[in-house]
């Protein structure tokens, strides 16, 4: 029903790697709208938030880039109404 929070963990980050970070709002079932949370936590401490995203059916959202292991984040914020394409 999406009353969350949902737990994404990578116990072990690929060194010289890029992550970014999203989320997909698969499907609203009805409810409409959702507002979105989104917290990056690096070794347990809280390094990055966005929150109150308004997201609506199979709508995505990639929000972050993650450079491991410098844990330099870098804000995306960009939002599509369908897949995003590759390289975002």
């Amino acid at each position: 029903d999406g009353a969350g929070p949902e737990n994404i963990n990578l116990d072990n980050p690929q060194s010289g790697v890029i992550y970014r970070v999203g989320v997909h709002y698969y499907d609203d079932h009805g409810y409409g709208v959702s507002y979105v949370t989104l917290r990056l936590y690096i070794f347990g401490e809280l390094v990055f938030e966005e929150s109150d995203n308004e997201m609506y059916d199979n709508g995505w959202w990639v929000v972050a880039s993650i450079e491991w292991p410098s844990a330099v984040i870098t804000p995306i914020d960009l939002e599509y109404t369908d897949i995003p394409p590759c390289g975002v």
